[in-house]
């Protein structure tokens, strides 16, 4: 305070656009091999942890997606307990965090055009019982993006309320391999919007406020949480190949 007055901070990108990019958040040595573990994922699993047919939530996320992946992979669960994301998610939300649900977009597979709008508390909220939108979502990208090739599209400021649903709104993001995309849960998105042009596989993590969990538990644990319990954070170096680290 100065001169009597109150002193306001201004809104930051994250709350008046509902999303950030952190460029190259994990150099391209310590993520790149995630790429080929995320093709050995969703071979390997098939169909488990895929959305069941005829639910609710299914258009949740583009056909193919692979839930649960922070539970029960090795590889991915240290990238969901990665401080640099915990880090962001805390500083994001204000509070402690715990991990609400993971999905492994591979893209490995042909897949038909996606271009639904999404809004994930809008899924949490009826599905879940979460109470309030106080999440955020990161979305590691495991590839190559450009303008040609974006990561997804967002509707800047729609966590507001703002009605996408003419498409005018919607900003391309792409951004190198390694980075990070961390938008709000209620922020309008959309992955793939050209059947013909390979995106990007993404890993998305998405973090709730400890003060935020759901009180409904209709969906089984791989598809959302049900407690919540803080993630065990690993070491800053737990991404780097184990040969690498041998190799001095």
């Amino acid at each position: 305070m100065a001169d009597g007055l109150l002193q306001i901070s201004p809104p930051t990108p994250f709350e008046e656009q509902g999303f950030i990019v952190r460029p190259r958040l994990f150099a391209f040595d310590e993520i790149a091999w995630v790429r080929d573990e995320a093709r050995i994922v969703a071979l390997r699993r098939g169909q488990a942890g895929r959305a069941p047919a005829g639910q609710a939530w299914t258009a949740e996320a583009p056909a193919g997606t692979v839930y649960g992946a922070h539970l029960n992979e090795a590889t991915f669960r240290k990238l969901a307990a990665h401080p640099r994301l915990i880090a962001v998610a805390r500083d994001l939300l204000g509070e402690d965090v715990y991990v609400h649900q993971s999905r492994l977009i591979s893209r490995f597979e042909e897949a038909s055009t996606d271009i639904a709008w999404r809004r994930d508390f809008a899924t949490w909220s009826a599905t879940d019982g979460m109470a309030t939108p106080r999440a955020v979502t990161a979305a590691i990208v495991l590839g190559e993006s450009g303008p040609q090739t974006p990561i997804m599209y967002v509707a800047p400021g729609s966590h507001g309320g703002k009605d996408i649903s003419g498409g005018g709104a919607a900003v391309a993001v792409a951004a190198p391999f390694g980075s990070v995309v961390f938008y709000r849960a209620d922020l309008a998105y959309a992955f793939n919007q050209f059947a013909d042009r390979r995106s990007s596989p993404l890993f998305l993590v998405s973090y709730s406020a400890a003060s935020n969990l759901p009180v409904r538990f209709a969906r089984d644990e791989i598809y959302a949480a049900r407690r919540a319990a803080a993630p065990i954070v690993e070491a800053d170096d737990c991404m780097w190949p184990a040969s690498w680290c041998a190799a001095g």
